[in-house]
């Protein structure tokens, strides 16, 4: 952003610089520019897809200058507030604890408020970092041979094995979930067997949640709507 501000502000100050010899009766162009003033009197200036011409210095003076100088203005003054919102922001960013915390705003009020982090921030660092870690979701894509790329799972052996970014695979035995387990092997068979998956193939999620102890395990996959549900009221309709 402030990069693009220097930029700008250069541009006006090499307008308002062939403004004033302009004005002067002695028109004169920056270095490094395309601008030409042939002796007819005549302007030019070669762009990249065109030419721009004007036939005299006061036509290039209030048809070029006048516009680009208040175009240009304009850029610096939408510049200059975004600039100030986003200054606004870092430091309100850093004064106050955002509105969402990853790893929950009680832990993070803790390396201040409670003793046992303050004497040993490492301490309430790892802890941070394991609840903002905990979960990991890793969406599908239907072009993959099972629906994910990084998850495979086994509907016959009921394994899913996970390659991590180290390249290693880490295999979870004994999946099995208690609830739509017949829709996951359905879902992953048919992605298997699917022979043009970029057309007909379906996307495949998995999420893994870390506690401690434990590992839970979620399948996401595309249910269909049942066409047959019936919502008609014309018969009345039971509050339950």
């Amino acid at each position: 952003m402030k990069k693009k501000l220097k930029t700008e502000r250069t541009k006006l100050t090499k307008l308002g610089k062939m403004k004033e010899s302009c004005i002067k009766g002695n028109l004169r162009f920056p270095k490094n520019t395309n601008f030409v003033l042939h002796k007819s009197g005549i302007i030019s200036l070669e762009l990249k897809n065109r030419s721009l011409i004007w036939m005299n210095s006061y036509l290039f003076e209030h048809r070029y200058l006048d516009v680009e100088w208040k175009r240009t203005k304009a850029k610096i003054g939408r510049l200059t507030h975004r600039l100030d919102r986003l200054e606004q922001k870092k430091t309100k960013l850093k004064e106050h604890i955002p509105s969402a915390v990853f790893g929950g705003k009680k832990l993070f009020k803790q390396q201040f408020t409670k003793e046992e982090f303050i004497k040993d921030h490492e301490a309430w660092r790892k802890l941070f970092l394991a609840a903002r870690n905990k979960e990991m979701i890793i969406s599908g894509r239907k072009d993959a041979g099972s629906g994910n790329f990084v998850f495979h799972y086994n509907p016959m052996t009921k394994e899913l094995h996970m390659n991590s970014i180290t390249g290693k695979v880490v295999t979870f035995p004994e999946v099995i979930f208690p609830y739509g387990q017949e829709m996951v092997d359905k879902t992953v068979t048919d992605q298997i067997q699917c022979k043009n998956k970029k057309e007909y193939g379906k996307p495949i999620s998995w999420s893994i949640e870390d506690h401690g102890e434990y590992y839970i395990i979620k399948c996401l996959v595309e249910v269909e709507s049942n066409p047959y549900i019936h919502f008609s009221t014309s018969d009345g309709v039971i509050g339950v």
